[in-house]
């Protein structure tokens, strides 16, 4: 069976245009693990990385990479997240309940973390993620340097909704989000973007509509 690809998705907007809106709603109808770096220490990539993976234990109920629920030393290196995420991405794929879901974690405000070394991505999240997983992250426009070896799966433009006409006929724009498909292509799924405040379009990597 071929898998599906490991990739980001990097959801761009200006200050104000609702992406931590759109994060905190993905957040309350997902069972998404997610970090939010405005949060106290959250701009901390240790924390965040502790932040995440604590989660993607008890999402994908990895309890033999935490005994007793208590977290390794170690635990706050990308290379352990990095661990984790294979790990859930094999549970789901024995998960006959889950088995096309693809592992996802929500990240908002990543250009808001300290500039990572050259070569890596803010917060110290793994460059290359392993089949079957996505980080979906918001971010301001063109402030994050994707790594050779990291793979975006999508960019998503959020547009003031003042500054975009919606046709007459439209109740409430629809956010598509992509994410890789068993065939190496992308399954696209559309979530309401009604009360977010913003007119969201998505593009290709290569910036084409």
């Amino acid at each position: 069976m071929q898998q599906r690809r490991g990739g980001y998705l990097l959801v761009e907007a200006e200050a104000g245009m609702g992406k931590s809106a759109l994060a905190a709603y993905l957040t309350f109808t997902r069972v998404w693990p997610a970090h939010f770096t405005r949060l106290p220490d959250g701009h901390t990539p240790e924390t965040a990385r502790l932040n995440l993976a604590a989660q993607l234990i008890a999402r994908w109920k990895l309890e033999d990479a935490a005994p007793g629920g208590v977290l390794p030393d170690g635990a706050t290196s990308t290379a352990w997240l990095h661990g984790r995420l294979c790990d859930a991405a094999k549970n789901r794929d024995r998960d006959r309940d889950e088995p096309d879901q693809p592992v996802i974690l929500l990240v908002d405000g990543l250009d808001e973390a300290p500039p990572p070394p050259a070569g890596e991505l803010p917060l110290g999240l793994p460059p290359a993620l392993p089949p079957g997983t996505v980080i979906v992250a918001t971010t301001r426009p063109k402030t994050i340097t994707i790594p050779t070896g990291a793979r975006v799966v999508e960019r998503i433009d959020v547009e003031s909704s003042r500054r975009t006409a919606r046709a007459p006929s439209t109740p409430h724009a629809t956010i598509a989000l992509a994410v890789p498909s068993r065939s190496g292509g992308r399954k696209r799924r559309e979530l309401p973007s009604s009360r977010l405040g913003g007119h969201f379009r998505a593009r290709n990597p290569d910036g084409q509509e």
